[in-house]
């Protein structure tokens, strides 16, 4: 089960409008660095050093822009954006979602989903793709609710969606 599962958005012209928070949405920059390294390593319980940091996302050819939600100048989730991979090349592809656990059911990794989504329609793809984890429920939720559908390459996907989909719809835990 190493790799990933797959969503795809079929198109673009129906983004939802982002939930109300106090966050504020903005392109990220070099100065931001020691606090996306800390937000990554938070959300993902695998340490984000700095060189970690450059070559997955600052420095990254593939990465053309990395959004972040801030609530009182601390950087409390980031989305990225880069070009779709070989097997679905028109797509944009959402890439790195994180919110920090301690902010989790704000609905800030759909805020920060949402402004790459637009960032793809302003760049002229006709439709998006992301890539996540059979265990991020939670995720997987959202991003059903931004319009992103199951998509099976193969048998084993359609497999692991099918055992997905009881825990999707079971009742949330209080």
């Amino acid at each position: 089960m190493g790799r990933q599962l797959i969503m795809v958005r079929p198109g673009l012209t129906d983004i939802p409008e982002a939930p109300a928070s106090p966050a504020v949405v903005r392109q990220a920059n070099e100065s931001d660095a020691d606090q996306l390294a800390a937000l990554l390593t938070d959300a993902f319980d695998d340490p984000w050093t700095r060189q970690i940091l450059d070559d997955r996302l600052l420095a990254a050819d593939d990465v053309d822009a990395i959004f972040v939600a801030e609530i009182d100048g601390q950087i409390v989730a980031t989305a990225s954006s880069r070009q779709g991979p070989e097997d679905l090349p028109d797509h944009g592809c959402l890439h790195w979602v994180a919110s920090s656990p301690a902010m989790r059911g704000q609905q800030l990794g759909a805020i920060v989903s949402i402004r790459v989504l637009r960032h793809f329609a302003e760049s002229g793809f006709p439709s998006a793709m992301l890539r996540t984890d059979d265990g991020r429920i939670p995720a997987v939720r959202t991003y059903l609710k931004l319009g992103f559908i199951p998509y099976y390459p193969d048998d084993d996907h359609l497999a692991r969606w099918s055992a997905l989909f009881p825990r999707l719809l079971a009742p949330r835990a209080s």
